[in-house]
Formats: structure tokens, sequence, C-alpha cells
């Protein structure tokens, strides 16, 4: 008998922090599949490096993220890691600066991507601003009442975001931040109630998210909501509701996901299973210097910052100097518990 050859290729390591536990893991179930997916893909292909996803459980806290990641690069060994949304990007964004690490997120924020290691692939706070604000213009919505997250990615977003409605003639007529896992906020629905806004702008994460949706029912809120992305997570909850969230065009990406794994896509899902794929073109087209085995870091990223072709799930892309990758924003509407594009 033949004996098979052994896989000789140097192996790039990369090490992912998602919620496995918790009240997101639903979430991080869904992400992993979609970077699963991805390395699928890759291993289809004659690459010249073998590739090895490493995924710990960071329970959505910050602190077991850094935890984490002191274990990708001490033990692990790994050559690049990748974040999920704002308050695990921050950390992990700040530490891949210090340990001079390529770093790959999908975060509401800009902050994220800075600094020369970091890439934060979502759209830009400011395309989802101005979207967002057309949205409100179109619909005739004039007074506009914020119950948001008192979270660093959505505080981002509004710090900017509620002056700049304001200095276009929007009146804010409620604006309040809930702390992460607070479960009664009935006392914050009656005075968004006494407000009479036109919509509401409800921006919090599970479990405050499952006790806003129902809640809001027992008070008869009825007010239009709307929000970046997180309605997605939950859409049986929120009935009519509408969201912000990437596009992906005419891409055939949702079906094969759905088909191959069995799962409903999320809001961050294309753009990870992009963002590995990302990495991987970066590596596979870098250069080795002298008697190495793999790439420099830093030639890696070059080739990513440079890629004006690469092939993206999404409808577009766009890879900005600072490494933040912009994609257009369309609005989904929830019709029958299930996400449909109302306004490209």
């Amino acid at each position: 008998k033949e004996t098979p050859k052994e896989n000789t290729k140097p192996v790039e390591k990369i090490g992912v922090n998602l919620p496995m536990t918790g009240d997101m893991a639903f979430a991080g179930e869904v992400q992993k599949a979609a970077l699963e997916l991805a390395l699928h893909d890759v291993e289809q292909q004659d690459t010249k490096y073998k590739y090895e996803l490493i995924i710990e459980d960071n329970v959505f806290q910050p602190k077991k993220t850094i935890s984490n990641l002191f274990k990708f690069k001490s033990i692990d060994k790994v050559n690049a890691v990748m974040s999920l949304w704002g308050s695990d990007g921050t950390v992990t964004s700040d530490w891949a600066e210090k340990n001079k690490m390529l770093h790959m997120s999908c975060s509401e924020s800009d902050v994220v991507g800075k600094g020369y290691y970091n890439f934060n692939h979502a759209p830009k706070l400011e395309t989802y601003r101005y979207r967002m604000m057309k949205y409100f213009k179109d619909h005739n919505y004039k007074k506009i009442a914020f119950l948001y997250e008192n979270a660093l990615e959505v505080v981002e977003y509004l710090d900017e975001f509620i002056p700049m409605l304001r200095n276009n003639g929007f009146d804010i007529v409620y604006e309040e931040a809930v702390n992460r896992g607070v479960t009664d906020v009935r006392t914050s629905i009656y005075k968004i109630k006494q407000a009479k806004p036109d919509i509401l702008y409800a921006h919090v994460l599970a479990p405050t998210l499952q006790a806003f949706a129902k809640q809001s029912i027992e008070s008869e809120l009825n007010i239009p909501l709307v929000n970046m992305n997180i309605f997605g997570f939950n859409p049986e909850l929120f009935e009519g509701a509408s969201y912000f969230t990437a596009s992906i065009g005419k891409s055939s990406f949702p079906a094969r996901f759905k088909e191959e794994t069995g799962l409903n896509m999320l809001p961050c899902t294309v753009n990870l299973f992009d963002g590995l794929k990302m990495i991987v073109d970066g590596f596979e087209k870098a250069p080795v210097k002298g008697d190495g085995i793999l790439p420099e870091t830093e030639d890696v990223i070059e080739i990513m910052l440079n890629n004006k072709n690469f092939e993206t799930a999404l409808s577009s892309i766009n890879i900005d100097e600072e490494g933040n990758i912009d994609s257009s924003v369309i609005v989904k509407t929830i019709v029958n518990g299930e996400s449909v594009v109302a306004e490209e």
C-alpha cells in the first residue's frame, strides 16, 4: 500500500474570541459556523499554508477576551486574531497594536479599526448615520426617542448621531442609557410613551432585548422601532420593526449558509466569513523573506490593504488606509418572523 504523504505545509493559526456560552451563545454558534464554512472553502484550494482556527469562549466579557488573547499568543502561537462586536473588538484592537498582531473584527465601531494591525469588516458609522437620517426624513419621523445599552460601541455611534440629528432639525424627545443585563425596562417604556416619539431607536442586547420585547407588548408601546443589526438577532420577537445592516446585494451566501449549516445568518456572519478569507488571501500572496517559513505580518497587512479585487460575499466593499472595510447599508423589516429587505 502507498503511504499517504504527510502534510508538510507550514501552519498559520488564527485565534478567535466568540461568545459560546452565556446570553449571546446563540450568536457565537452562528459566527463559528461561518468561520468553519470559510475554512472549508480554503481547504479545497491548493494553498501554500495550512490554516487552523482556534476558537475560545469569551462569554461576551472583555476580561475573558483579554485572557484568551494572552493564551493565543503565549500558548497557541497564533499568527492572527479575530473578534466580534465593539466591546470585544476594542480591547482586542488595543492588544493587537501593542503585540503587533494582525486583527480582523466585525464591530459597529470606527475605533476598532484604528491602528496599523487592525481591520474592521463592517459598514462605517458615518455610513450608518447618513443612511439612518435619510430613513427618518423619508418617513417623516421628526420626534426621535433613544433607549440604548451603555456599551462602548453604542455610545460611540450616538455621541455623534444625536447631535447630528438635532443639527438637521430633528427633535430628540427621550434619551436613556441602560446597563448591560437589565431585565426590567417598564419604567423606561412608560416614559417613552409619555414622550410620544414618532420612532424609537432601541439598541440593547440579551437579556435586555428579550425583556424589552415582552414588556413593550405588555405596555402596548405601539411605536415604530429601529436600530443597527440588533433586531436581526431575534426577528421572531420584533414583528414590523426595522433595522440597518450591511448589504449582501444579490449574493447567494445566505441560502448557501442555511443549506450547509442548518442555521440562519445573523449580522456579522457574512463579514466574518469574508474576513477570514481576506486574512488567508493576505498570507497566500505575501512574500516570504530570507530564510523565513511564513510571511511577516506587516507584509500580509500591505497585501490586505491594497487588494482591490477581493471576491467579497457582500454587494461591494471599500478598504481605507486605516483598515476599515466599509460597505453599503440597507434597511430590513421583520415580516412574519423573517428579515426581508425593505429598502436598498
